[in-house]
C-alpha cells in the first residue's frame, strides 16, 4: 500500500456510469489503484442525491455496502466539528 488517495463524488459517479465521459479512467484506476481510498459521508451523500432518479437510486445501497466492506477504503464520519473546521476551505 501507497498513500491514501481521497475519492470524491465525480470518481465515484463516473465509475457507476458507463455514460460518464471519465467512465473508463475511473475503472482503470479502480483496477490498478494500490492506495487506501479515503471519502466521507459527505461524499457518500452527494453521490447518493446524484443517483436519486428512481433507475439508480438502487446503486446506493450497494455503493455503500461495498465501500464499508473494502479494508482500503477509509470513510470519516461526517460530524459537525469537522464540518466547522473545513466550512473555510
Amino acid at each position: 500500500m501507497t498513500a491514501e488517495v481521497f475519492a470524491d463524488s465525480f470518481y465515484y459517479l463516473a465509475l457507476l456510469s458507463a455514460d460518464d465521459k471519465a467512465h473508463s479512467l475511473a475503472v482503470e484506476v479502480s483496477k490498478t489503484m494500490r492506495s487506501k481510498i479515503v471519502t466521507t459521508e459527505w461524499v457518500v451523500m452527494e453521490v447518493a442525491d446524484a443517483l436519486c432518479h428512481p433507475q439508480t437510486r438502487g446503486l446506493v445501497p450497494l455503493l455503500l455496502d461495498n465501500l464499508r466492506s473494502d479494508l482500503n477504503v477509509i470513510i470519516v464520519e461526517a460530524n459537525r466539528d469537522l464540518f466547522d473546521r473545513r466550512i473555510g476551505l
